[in-house]
């Protein structure tokens, strides 16, 4: 059995190939890879907005294909619900002064392996 890891990288990348081999029906000789993905992606609320950012960056690239998996949506809904709960958390009107803002997002691109190992899941093929 051949180990493949799953992490916010490669995570676009797997599920097309999923569905491109077909290895979303079930069967007891093949293991099933777009399943193991799919509990892979129960922990997406845990990603951290980097990780988001990196799977919307490679979506955007693999489109229409990802969009029909779902992944896409998990993914906007997952910031979707951030931005909400930090709406709710700072429920204060921003003013004009540039320290009242309640949310601030930057990201580096220039550098993805600090958070290559915050999300892993192994499977087994």
């Amino acid at each position: 059995m051949e180990k493949i890891d799953i992490n916010p990288s490669n995570v676009s990348l797997l599920v097309c190939h999923a569905i491109f081999m077909e290895m979303n029906e079930s069967s007891s000789t093949v293991h099933n890879l777009f399943e193991q993905l799919e509990k892979s992606l129960e922990e997406i609320k845990y990603w951290t907005w980097s990780e988001l950012l990196v799977v919307l960056k490679h979506c955007q690239n693999l489109l229409p294909t990802v969009d029909s998996s779902g992944l896409l949506h998990k993914c906007v809904d997952s910031l979707v619900g951030r931005l909400a709960l930090a709406s709710e958390a700072s429920p204060c009107p921003s003013t004009s002064s540039p320290n009242s803002s309640g949310l601030r997002l930057s990201t580096d691109t220039r550098s993805t392996d600090s958070f290559k190992n915050n999300f892993r899941a192994t499977i087994c093929l």
